[in-house]
């Protein structure tokens, strides 16, 4: 993500949450922990589980 829009975000707290893995000094860590809880969920009592992923530096690549 371009630096620009990184400290915007940061600034004005647009991303929170488990959505701050594209911004400097975050992990994908917790949100990867839980899909990885909600597929064993799923699986246990045999459910399906939809997921839905953005990949932020694709939509950021045009902005500039």
């Amino acid at each position: 993500m371009p630096e620009e829009i990184s400290k915007a975000c940061e600034l004005h707290n647009v991303l929170k949450d488990y959505n701050t893995s594209v911004l400097k000094n975050t992990s994908t860590a917790v949100p990867i922990h839980v899909i990885n809880a909600v597929a064993e969920h799923a699986r246990e009592f045999d459910k399906e589980a939809w997921f839905t992923f953005q990949d932020m530096k694709k939509a950021y690549d045009s902005v500039g």
